[in-house]
C-alpha cells in the first residue's frame, strides 16, 4: 500500500474555493446535507456521530474520499481487501462494497489518527473503515467527506 504526504488541501489539484468555503462555514455553523462543489465533486456532511469500536470496511471504485475532520477525533483504518470476506458485493449505483471488519485493525492496516482540522484521502479500491474510536476512546465527530471522481485525481494543479 502506498502513502503520500500532502502538505495542504490547497495543494490538491482538484481542491477549489467552494470546498474551502464549505469547510470554513461548517467550522462555524455545522449543517448536515449534500453540497455540489462542481466538477462532479459532492460534499457529504453527515450529522454529528459517536465513533465506534466495531465496523466493516468499505471500498469505492469511481470516487475517492477526501475526509476533513471539523471537530472531534477518530481513526480511519485502511487495508488491502484481498482475502477479506465480502459482506455486500459492489453496488455500482452507490459506488460501494462492504467487507468484513471487526474490532481490531488487520495486521497490515494503515491507521490514520484524525484530529480536528486534519484531512485524509482514501483512493478508489482501498478498503477503509472510518469513524473508529480514537486510541480506544469514544468521541463525538463532525466531518465532511468530499467524494472526488477518480479522473480528477490525475490532474495537475495549474499556476494561479
Amino acid at each position: 500500500m502506498k502513502g503520500y504526504i500532502i502538505p495542504s488541501l490547497e495543494s490538491l489539484p482538484f481542491f477549489n474555493e467552494k470546498m474551502r468555503k464549505l469547510i470554513d462555514e461548517m467550522s462555524e455553523n455545522f449543517v448536515p446535507g449534500k453540497y455540489d462543489m462542481g466538477n462532479g465533486i459532492i460534499a457529504n456532511v453527515d450529522p454529528e456521530y459517536m465513533t465506534k469500536s466495531e465496523s466493516r470496511y468499505e471500498v469505492h471504485r469511481k470516487m475517492a474520499d477526501l475526509v476533513v475532520l471539523i471537530s472531534g477525533k477518530e481513526e480511519i483504518w485502511v487495508t488491502e481487501t484481498g482475502g477479506l470476506e465480502v459482506l455486500e458485493p459492489y453496488d455500482e449505483e452507490r459506488d460501494i462494497a462492504f467487507f468484513a471488519g471487526g474490532t481490531r485493525p488487520k495486521r497490515n492496516d494503515v491507521i490514520k489518527l484524525m484530529h480536528r482540522g486534519d484531512f485524509a484521502i482514501v483512493f478508489p479500491r482501498c478498503g477503509h473503515m472510518p469513524g473508529m474510536d480514537f486510541k480506544g476512546h469514544k468521541n463525538m465527530v463532525k466531518k465532511i467527506v468530499f467524494k472526488i471522481p477518480k479522473e480528477l485525481l490525475r490532474r495537475r494543479r495549474t499556476a494561479r
